[in-house]
């Protein structure tokens, strides 16, 4: 039976124990901990007839057991784990669900990156058919949170479309039993999970309703949560400027009832939108005043968070040495804490900044640590982000081969996980390495395979970006026409979404043009 070790610590008769090991009836770690071998525990298991007392009797026993004071680990719970399995098992699903959240397991496994243990954890909680009327649970609600969470951590498991599955199952409960706020939250799931899936207009559609159900029952957290990651989705539109403002409304409300760990949330978000707009220095305003509350609250997470994006910030400033030492302090935190998700996206960071200062060799050796964890935790997307950086650390070591591989690695995921915006960018990418090789006609091919992405999804900055470099395959193939026609398109959309390097780019390239 799964875990029950020691059972025979404490034996009088050595021999006994000895005789018991050799006929291989006994287990043992040579300190002090025996077990039986899994073949008669399953014997016995199945001769058991008071099978759901002696669950309920393991499940006493594991929550018995002292739980260390500070956590960083899986191990560290591994007892709570335990006793999750043995309260399902004595079909005390109740208690089952009590243990994941009156211990905060939740929080714990997602911090570590366990989403497969989560899955598991909450898989238990439901029928074999997951969808169907039968319930577990003696409260909806709970079954509904049960969906909704599965949803959460599906999407962290880069399975966005069974996200979506879950979180509109979970929907649907929240509406039937008249839960407004189960509604809003799962709403803004819904809304998440399209996100992720560079479906940005319909995220904004979900982020939309919970906001407006958020209002009406006057849930002002939910309010804040649905204006900030509206406030995403129009930052990654390509407008940071509406961003902004949702932030700002975002802001006042986590200021307004004393939310500081929201309000440290917002400050980074604007931060990351002043970045967007080119304003490195006002970004960096915004991420020391949320750097300085997250230390004041013990946010170890948050800390993390604006120390990695003011290494960001710096190095657009140009100051690598500056933005290393930021992405160092920050991955120290990451660590020391199991935040393995921070940690792979800080490990990727620092490939950039190395990558950005022509040291292709280091970079690499970054983008292969961080997709190690994103392959450990099973992040496909990161994965793919990994694996298309180092296709551009490979492109500038001189080795297009190699980069278009990593590249085409990157696009599969891209595809097979339904990430748009990483699609787009894989193409895009693709492009640029078949220009570069002397195949304008193929690069064009992926141009406009990745325009036609950016026009779905209405990513405004990647269809000024994929115009540029059709103007610029063009140009290439000696049709000055076509290319003026594609860079006049991508200096109209940089103009009207106010994204200088766009503008800077298409004015350069038509003056450069005229020259000729």
């Amino acid at each position: 039976m799964k875990g029950l070790k020691n059972m025979f610590a404490g034996m009088n008769s050595p021999n006994a124990i000895k005789k018991l090991i050799d006929k291989s009836l006994l287990e043992t770690d040579h300190n002090g901990n025996y077990w039986l071998h899994p073949l008669v525990q399953e014997f016995s298991y199945s001769d058991l007839e008071n099978k759901e007392e002696v669950h309920k009797f393991a499940m006493e026993y594991y929550l018995s057991l002292p739980i260390p004071e500070k956590l960083a680990k899986k191990e560290d719970i591994q007892p709570l784990i335990e006793a999750h399995y043995h309260a399902c098992m004595s079909e005390e699903h109740d208690q089952a669900f009590n243990i994941i959240f009156d211990n905060n397991l939740h929080i714990y496994l997602d911090l570590w990156g366990n989403y497969t243990v989560l899955v598991d954890l909450y898989s238990k909680l439901l029928p074999e058919y997951h969808f169907g009327e039968e319930i577990l649970l003696k409260d909806k609600g709970n079954h509904s949170i049960i969906l909704g969470n599965l949803g959460i951590a599906y999407k962290d498991l880069s399975e966005p479309r069974k996200a979506i599955e879950y979180s509109e199952k979970g929907l649907k409960i929240a509406q039937e039993i008249g839960n407004r706020r189960g509604e809003s939250i799962v709403l803004g799931n819904l809304g998440i999970a399209y996100h992720y899936l560079g479906e940005l207009k319909k995220a904004i559609e979900y982020s939309e309703k919970g906001l407006k159900i958020a209002q009406e029952i006057g849930y002002r957290q939910g309010e804040g949560n649905h204006l900030g990651n509206l406030g995403i989705a129009y930052k990654d539109l390509g407008d940071p400027i509406k961003a902004i403002e949702y932030y700002e409304q975002a802001l006042k409300i986590a200021q307004e009832i004393g939310d500081r760990r929201g309000e440290e949330a917002c400050l980074g978000n604007l931060g990351i939108a002043y970045k967007d707009l080119s304003e490195p220095r006002k970004a960096i305003e915004y991420f020391e005043k949320g750097l300085k509350i997250a230390q004041e609250i013990g946010y170890r997470q948050g800390e993390g968070s604006h120390l990695g994006n003011l290494g960001i910030a710096y190095k657009d400033l140009g100051d690598p040495i500056k933005a290393i030492e930021y992405y160092e302090r920050a991955l120290e935190i990451a660590q020391e804490i199991g935040d393995k998700r921070a940690e792979g996206n800080l490990l990727g960071n620092l490939g950039i900044v190395y990558s950005d200062v022509g040291d292709p060799i280091k970079a690499i050796e970054y983008y292969e640590r961080a997709l190690k964890i994103a392959q450990e935790i099973g992040d496909r997307r990161r994965k793919g982000n990994h694996l298309g950086n180092l296709g551009i650390a490979y492109k500038d070591l001189g080795d297009p081969i190699k980069a278009i591989e990593y590249y085409e690695q990157a696009l599969k995921i891209a595809q097979e996980i339904g990430d748009r915006q990483g699609e787009e960018a894989c193409l895009g990418n693709l492009g640029i390495m078949y220009r570069d090789l002397g195949d304008p006609i193929k690069a064009i091919e992926y141009y406009e395979q990745a325009l036609k992405i950016a026009k779905e999804t209405g990513d405004r900055r990647g269809e000024g970006i994929a115009l540029w470099n059709l103007g610029m395959a063009y140009s290439d193939l000696d049709e000055p026409r076509r290319a003026i026609e594609y860079y006049g398109q991508g200096l109209f959309i940089g103009r009207e979404i106010e994204d200088q390097k766009i503008i800077d780019f298409c004015e350069r390239s038509l003056e450069e043009l005229k020259d000729s």
